[in-house]
């Protein structure tokens, strides 16, 4: 039965990643957004989950968003890191990424970096 706040049960995929990555508590998470999911190829000790195998999170339609959580270690700290994310605009409503957010944050995780590509299309603004 789904948590109050979730609409899929964040214990069933806590299970799902412990049966990966066996009493893995990480304390960093990163949601990454296009271009930068090598950051994730820097992770030691890593090992990747297809959202596709955890409920609630969501399977992105973006051309590379590879739509997988990569757990390991990052400078000797334990991350789990989404390579991809869902969005609004792929019709799934505002809350797309709050069961996967929330999930992480019971998992462990007490700081969240999402990063994002973006540009302005205001002509005559330069870079920064």
């Amino acid at each position: 039965m789904p948590h109050a706040l979730f609409s899929h049960n964040p214990e069933y995929c806590i299970d799902i990643i412990h049966a990966h990555k066996p009493a893995f508590t990480p304390r960093v998470a990163f949601i990454l957004g296009s271009g930068l999911g090598a950051l994730a190829d820097q992770i030691e000790d890593a090992v990747a989950i297809s959202y596709e195998k955890l409920p609630g999170f969501p399977v992105s339609t973006v051309h590379g968003h590879a739509g997988e959580l990569v757990l390991g270690h990052l400078a000797g700290v334990p991350v789990a890191c989404m390579k991809g994310r869902g969005h609004f605009y792929e019709g799934r409503g505002m809350a797309v990424m709050t069961d996967a957010i929330r999930t992480l944050k019971l998992l462990g995780c007490e700081v969240l970096f999402c990063t994002n590509a973006a540009r302005i299309s205001a002509s005559g603004s330069g870079a920064g």
